[in-house]
């Protein structure tokens, strides 16, 4: 399940023609999801988060930015940003950044480490699998 957007399509991460759109959206069915907030799940968490993994297709800014940091503070959040428009992740950094997380980006992703809660000191030079730095944002 996914939403198709022509401007910003999920299912390539990036922006797809308008022919590429047309031909997927022959091929798609509109219907009714039920669905939950993030917001209600987390009411029903009472113990502390670790990690906090969100992958939703390009709608990753959407959720971060539902987060109830006041109540629910997780260690580490790893987030996609392949789709984000550059506005979206500047939004995101800075929101995370001003709860005292450490950014850190490897290819198409962010991973925010709570500086309270874990040294990031340890984590500056650290190499991908394939031996590449991961940088530190910011």
């Amino acid at each position: 399940c996914t939403t198709i957007r022509q401007h910003r399509n999920p299912m390539f991460g990036i922006n797809c023609t308008r022919e590429q759109y047309e031909i997927i959206k022959q091929h798609t069915t509109i219907g009714n999801v039920e669905c939950t907030i993030l917001a209600d799940v987390l009411d029903n968490i009472k113990e502390d988060i670790d990690v906090l993994h969100i992958d939703v297709e390009g709608a990753d800014w959407d959720v971060l930015k539902q987060f109830n940091f006041d109540q629910n503070y997780p260690a580490v959040i790893h987030y996609e940003v392949f789709s984000l428009t550059e506005d979206e992740l500047g939004e995101a950094n800075y929101l995370l950044e001003q709860f005292g997380y450490t950014l850190f980006q490897y290819r198409e992703n962010v991973t925010a480490v709570d500086g309270k809660r874990i040294d990031v000191s340890e984590l500056k030079n650290l190499k991908s699998d394939e031996g590449a730095k991961v940088e530190l944002v910011g």
